[in-house]
Parts: C-alpha cells; structure tokens; sequence
C-alpha cells in the first residue's frame, strides 16, 4: 500500500495536512483539511475526503472487524465516497455522498447531513436513498433497490427525562426484495414531555394499514394505547407463504400498562375481522385478548363468542422463563444422552406450575 502524509504549519496554532493511500483493487483514499490549535480545547478541525473502495477492501474490512468470512454483508467495489467533516468542541459534523458503480447522478446514491452538539445535547440527520441498491451490501439476502428519507432530531438521549425531546420520519418511497415491491410506506414519531407518539401508514395493494402508539413514558412505569388497523391484507401480493389465506382484514384496540420489571398488563380487542382462505371467507366474533403478570403469578386469556383458551401459572415472570429455560436445557441434554430411553424425571424438577384450559360452546 502506498502512504503520503503531508503537514504544513505551527503545531500551536494551525496545521494544514493530507494524506493518500492507495492500494491496487483495495481502496483509494484521498484526506486533507485543516487544524487550528489543535493542542488546546479550542481545538476545530475540518476535513474533505475521498473514497473509491476496490474488490479486495471486504477481506481487510473482515480482518479488521474479526467478523467470519462467511458474513452476511459485504462492502462492494465500486463504492465512491465524498463529503467533509468538522470538529470542535462546539459541534461535530459531517456531509458526505455515496455513489454505486453505474448509478447516475439521481440513481445508486445516498446522501447524509447531520451534526451533533455535545453542549446542548442536540443532533440532527437527514438522510435519503435514491434508487440504492441494496443487492450487493447484502449478497445472501432478496432484497433490492430502495429509495427513502430519514429525518431524525432532538435534544437529550434520556427518553425518560421530561426535558428530552425528539422526532423521526421514515418515507420509504419504494423498496423491492424478490420480484415485489412495496411503495409509500411512512413512519412518524414523536418524543415530547415523556410523551411518545408513533403513526405507521402504508397504502400499498397488498398492504393497506396504519397504526398508531400513544405512550407515557416514566422512569418506573410506562403506559399508553396501541391501536391498529389492517385495511387490506393480501399476502401473495406483498410476497408472504401463506396459501391458505388468501386475504384479510382486522382492528385492534388495545392498552399497556408495565412497571419495567416484572408487573405487566396488556388488553386488547379484536374486531371486524375478516379472514378469506381457499375454503370461505370466515367472520370471527370479536376477539378479547388479557395478559396479566407479577413476581408470583401469570395469566393470559384470548376469547372469541364461545371460544376461550386460558391460561395461568404460580410462577412471576422472571421464574417461569427461568424454568422453562432450564426444562429446555435440561431435556435437550437428556435426549442427547440416551439411547432408546428418555428420562424425564430431571425435567419435572424445573416444571413451572402452570394450567391451561381450552372451552368451546356451541356456536
């Protein structure tokens, strides 16, 4: 690899610099800026840079991160990288461009603006996707070309002080994986006087639904309404297996209540639900959904006209996953252990003391 570093200047007051390097089929760097007292808290440096990424930079990204070579991502050649950089201690910000291989200059790019100011504990991005295509960042996976915009801003990183405040927007104008597509997707969510907002809207043809969250967030507590609408759902459309169900639709209205540890409540209704399948189309009653937890007890009811399947345990939350964790463990190393013979005395130990109870009535 060739390296060229260049510095011009006074240490104590202001040095120019770049530097290059260059590695045939490896990467292509070019950096150069400026940095006044860089010795002192007022220190402010600023930077443009130049990237071209080369077939063989993946084996080096590799190595460096210590991931498999057999990694589910890879850096693709081709890759060019434009932008700049400021420091100080004031703020922190960067621009930069990134462009595919083949991409014009609307197509196979994505653009990034954002600063961050550490006084003030505020930070802002914008970043947008135009035609990117996502095949070759990700080789084993379906997924293809995307073109979107994330704006992202805010004050404060604790979610839970009263004094932080933040707001995201996602448009995802078009993303395809396999030969679908799915277009007009939007996300917005807002964080202001622990109070989190979140609407989630799509009007694709196989996907019609918007949704929306409403929670009060405290420090030992949260609170609030998830609500739900599933307009359209055609899963052959928008690539789902599922051959049995030809298409559907539902509402679901529910609260949560939770103290982050171990005491849970979740209600939920389900109406005007709709399921066609290559058999009819069914109209289930209205469904009524409960999940109660605490440190000594579970419970958990779905009910739908004479249907109803209970459940309920002795054991809090963090018990019950403890065993059955451990009834899991414990009969995956019994099964490996024998030969024709399975003990399950080890396992009965670690049973959490539950009941389930399904009922069906006549309708």
């Amino acid at each position: 690899m060739e390296v060229a570093l260049k510095a011009k200047g006074a240490i104590e007051d202001q040095v120019a610099y770049s530097l290059k390097m260059e590695r045939k089929r490896t990467l292509s760097l070019d950096l150069k800026g400026v940095a006044e007292s860089p010795l002192t808290e007022r220190r402010r440096v600023e930077a443009t840079f130049s990237l071209q990424s080369g077939a063989e930079l993946q084996k080096w990204v590799v190595a460096l991160l210590g991931e498999p070579s057999s990694s589910s991502w890879q850096v693709p050649s081709g890759l060019e990288l434009r932008g700049s950089a400021h420091y100080s201690q004031e703020e922190l910000r960067t621009d930069f461009r990134m462009a595919q291989a083949g991409g014009g200059a609307d197509h196979g790019a994505l653009t990034l603006h954002a600063y961050y100011r550490p006084g003030r504990d505020e930070y802002f991005a914008d970043i947008r996707a135009k035609g990117l295509e996502l095949q070759p960042f990700f080789p084993k996976d379906t997924i293809g070309s995307l073109s979107a915009t994330i704006n992202l801003e805010g004050r404060g990183k604790d979610f839970f002080d009263r004094r932080s405040r933040a707001l995201f927007y996602l448009d995802i104008d078009s993303i395809s994986y396999r030969q679908y597509r799915l277009r007009d997707i939007t996300l917005l969510s807002q964080l202001k006087e622990n109070q989190l907002f979140a609407a989630i809207n799509s009007e694709n043809e196989g996907l019609r639904l918007a949704a929306q969250s409403d929670i009060l967030l405290r420090r030992d507590s949260i609170s609030g309404s998830i609500n739900v609408l599933v307009d359209t759902l055609i899963p052959s459309v928008i690539g789902m297996d599922l051959p049995i169900l030809q298409s559907g639709k539902l509402e679901l209205r529910s609260t949560v209540v939770s103290d982050l540890k171990q005491r849970h409540r979740f209600q939920g209704e389900i109406e005007n639900f709709v399921l066609v399948t290559d058999k009819g189309t069914i109209y289930p009653k209205n469904s009524y959904l409960t999940f109660n937890s605490s440190e000594s007890a579970l419970g958990a009811e779905v009910a739908s006209g004479d249907l109803s399947l209970h459940f309920a345990a002795k054991n809090g939350l963090n018990d019950f996953s403890a065993r059955i964790k451990k009834v899991i463990e414990e009969a995956q190393k019994s099964l490996s252990d024998s030969v024709g013979q399975v003990n399950m005395a080890p396992w009965i130990h670690y049973y959490p003391d539950m009941e389930l109870r399904f009922e069906m009535g006549r309708d």
